[in-house]
């Protein structure tokens, strides 16, 4: 569940708050999500939508805010 909502949260990243909500499913919830599932799903979507540039702010964030 917390896979597929992060996977659709990036895919609509097209407001400032969805990107702050893609950042609390990060802090809250890291360890419980299957990123590698959820980049495989956003690719195939955002390929779809012709912008993939989701998935480069999806990597940083990743990077900056997983927990180690």
């Amino acid at each position: 569940m917390a896979t597929n909502l992060a996977t659709l949260k990036n895919c609509s990243a097209d407001r400032p708050q969805d990107w702050l909500d893609v950042e609390g499913i990060i802090v809250k919830s890291s360890r419980l999500i299957d990123w590698n599932e959820v980049r495989a799903d956003l690719a195939a979507l955002l390929e779809l939508k012709g912008d993939t540039s989701a998935l480069g702010r999806l990597d940083q964030l990743l990077s900056r805010l997983s927990p180690r």
